[in-house]
């Protein structure tokens, strides 16, 4: 499946998914498409196949914008979502490609998602419509408060706000709430009573993440070797307790990736997600897999996985071929008595 390392959260207004994707990709070491990601899509747009985007990229007078009909302004919402979709369909498989998490507040439809997304990759956030409308401009992002100030600016604020806020109430309708809600897929309602991090376990939960311990294939040869060396002091004392977890529960379930994992998460090198040496790196989890006969995202348990690292690489003599140019060499040379 192209997309089977991408996660999607789509919903209404005010519900949540922006500040829930940015978390869930900071955690995970993941690539984040946030709200309005379709932006930057590298090529030129046509104004013929594209009429939506296009009105606002070659729009002159933003206050045209806000004075449109309430009819109209939906017209326009549901005619630039169908072209986001055929823009993020676009990019997502280069994204995908690159073997980290993908989560994307997206634009794609329901209709659509149930034909390309991974089981148990889809979560639908919902606020209630009055609140979706209500609490619209309450948000900081620099659109939103772009938009408020040019409804000030109008001869008659007050009523530029209420014929804006019409088209709103079209968008954020009970009828679309509850065409979402019913659409087949996990929905979580906003509830100002609830945290931040309590959002986003609960989104781990449905996604699969949470309480797993995520495993880069080539830290297999490491923990092997590991003698309480690494970049910092906190990374050695995380490392540690991640193989000393293991060690004690060798039936625990771990989700192999060539991305940032567990035992990265204090590292120096994992910058927003991303490790310093990416290329070395994922170089080396490739031939883990290859070796092991594992791909990426597969969850055996450790025990199975240590057992196939030691006895097809370990003992086969193959790690110096697949890491014999890691910082660490030497140390895993010497237990092995290699040359």
């Amino acid at each position: 499946m192209p997309f089977g390392n991408a996660y999607f959260i789509i919903g209404n207004a005010y519900a949540g998914k922006s500040t829930l994707a940015r978390l869930l990709a900071e955690k995970h070491g993941g690539i984040l498409c946030g709200e309005n990601w379709h932006d930057s899509y590298p090529e030129p747009l046509d104004a013929e196949a594209f009429p939506g985007l296009c009105y606002t990229r070659d729009l002159k007078d933003w206050h045209e914008f806000i004075r449109r009909t309430p009819e109209a302004y939906k017209a326009w919402v549901d005619e630039t979502a169908r072209e986001c979709e055929i823009l993020e369909l676009r990019m997502l498989p280069e994204l995908c490609a690159q073997g980290r998490p993908v989560f994307v507040d997206t634009n794609i439809s329901v209709e659509t998602l149930k034909t390309i997304a991974a089981p148990g990759h889809v979560l639908i956030m919902l606020a209630d419509p009055d609140v979706s409308v209500r609490r619209f401009f309450e948000r900081p992002d620099a659109e939103k408060q772009f938009l408020y100030r040019l409804l000030l600016e109008e001869p008659d604020p007050a009523a530029a706000m209420e014929n804006y806020r019409k088209g709103l109430m079209l968008i954020n309708s009970q009828e679309n709430f509850d065409r979402l809600l019913s659409a087949g897929f996990p929905v979580l309602l906003r509830d100002e009573t609830r945290t931040a991090e309590e959002t986003l376990a609960l989104a781990e939960r449905i996604f699969g993440l949470e309480d797993c311990i995520r495993l880069r294939p080539h830290h297999g040869m490491c923990f092997r070797f590991y003698e309480g060396k690494g970049y910092s002091a906190e990374f050695t004392d995380h490392m540690g307790g991640v193989i000393r977890a293991l060690s004690e529960r060798p039936d625990t379930q771990v989700r192999l990736t060539c991305s940032a994992d567990s035992v990265c998460e204090h590292c120096p090198n994992n910058v927003g997600g991303t490790c310093q040496s990416a290329d070395k790196v994922m170089r080396y989890d490739a031939a883990v897999l290859d070796a092991c006969g594992f791909k990426d995202g597969d969850e055996p348990a450790y025990a199975d996985f240590a057992a196939r690292v030691k006895e097809r690489i370990l003992d086969a003599g193959l790690r110096r071929g697949i890491c014999g140019d890691c910082e660490w060499d030497a140390i895993c040379a010497k237990h092995r008595r290699e040359p």
